[in-house]
């Protein structure tokens, strides 16, 4: 199932960063930053976390 909200539930400073980065990158941004970015309290904070370690 895909969260609309994910597409649409974001700041400017975050959907800046998301233009920058489909730029930069010619990809779209992956389903899985925009859930970081839009709930980082309870899924971007672990997930970081573990990603960079």
């Amino acid at each position: 199932m895909r969260l609309r909200i994910l597409d649409t539930g974001h700041g400017f400073g975050t959907k800046a960063l998301f233009a920058l980065i489909r730029t930069v990158s010619r990809q779209p941004v992956l389903d899985v930053v925009k859930l970081a970015k839009y709930r980082a309290d309870f899924y971007g904070g672990p997930i970081t976390t573990v990603l960079q370690s």
